[in-house]
């Protein structure tokens, strides 16, 4: 029925601190016709025929081509959410789920 993040799908960044979503669809293709990001319902992302079109993107995030992960800078709790990382239009294995903590000692934890 439905797409869940599982423990190894989820990030955790503390708030002002910086994190990467990666694309784990784009590094097990071997041709990348399309690539898509979404934040919950809305499309931040579109990669088509070579061409990189940023949707509805907040000035910390930055798409990489090379890899096709999102880089979150300066975190904030309106980063918290689900990413889905869509690639040749196959929705599997592409959901992650992006936590913002509290800061505490500015250390950064990442799971993957």
């Amino acid at each position: 029925c439905c797409l869940t993040a599982d423990d190894n799908h989820k990030v955790f960044v503390r708030k002002g601190g910086n994190g990467s979503l990666p694309c784990e669809p784009a590094l097990q293709a071997h041709k990348i016709y399309n690539l898509q990001w979404w934040k919950e319902d809305k499309k931040i992302v579109e990669i088509e025929n070579e061409r990189i079109i940023l949707w509805q993107v907040a000035e910390n995030v930055a798409f990489v081509p090379e890899s096709g992960a999102l880089s979150i800078r300066f975190v904030t709790f309106a980063d918290s959410g689900e990413y889905h990382c869509i690639v040749n239009n196959k929705k599997e294995n592409g959901l992650m789920r992006f936590y913002v903590q509290e800061r505490s000692d500015g250390t950064v934890r990442l799971q993957k």
